[in-house]
């Protein structure tokens, strides 16, 4: 998961101020928040999770892209995070890389070869403990809008833009 997070610090007179400003602050910043989050979720889909991906495993079906989702939660006052990732827990692994296992709960895995030809074919193809490369789509998918996210959350504060 990717989060993204705004807080307003500062002296209590601070925060009087920018309750002065009254509602459009508090609605301000929360969207832009949202916004960036739904921008970082688009972005994860469109650029890193579609299209030819010579690096991927198997084909493309697109669960993985289904399941990137945001979520606007206000877990303090002044502060807005939104979370950007998805619950399927191959995703993680991909986004990280993994270590391949190889036995009896492996899909397909040696229990059901039943001869030595085919479990040395099998070994043969999948050695234990190789390591997969990881194949990132969240980390830089957020790299890729850094500056974006820092310009339209010092705009939302201000109030300016």
């Amino acid at each position: 998961m990717i989060d993204l997070t705004a807080q307003v610090t500062g002296a209590e007179a601070v925060v009087a101020k920018l309750s002065e400003a009254g509602v459009s602050f508090s609605q301000r910043v929360p969207k832009t928040v949202e916004a960036l989050g739904i921008e970082l979720q688009r972005r994860v889909r469109e650029f890193y999770l579609r299209g030819p991906r010579p690096d991927h495993l198997g084909r493309v079906t697109g669960r993985l892209s289904r399941s990137i989702n945001e979520k606007l939660t206000q877990p303090e006052q002044w502060t807005w995070k939104s979370t950007v990732g998805t619950n399927l827990a191959y995703g993680a692994y991909w986004e990280r890389g993994f270590d391949q296992k190889i036995g009896a709960g492996a899909r397909g895995g040696p229990r059901t070869l039943l001869t030595e030809r085919a479990r040395a074919k099998y070994f043969e193809a999948r050695p234990a403990g190789v390591r997969w490369q990881q194949r990132p789509f969240l980390v830089p998918a957020l790299a890729d809008l850094k500056d974006d996210i820092r310009t339209r959350l010092v705009a939302a504060v201000t109030g300016r833009g």
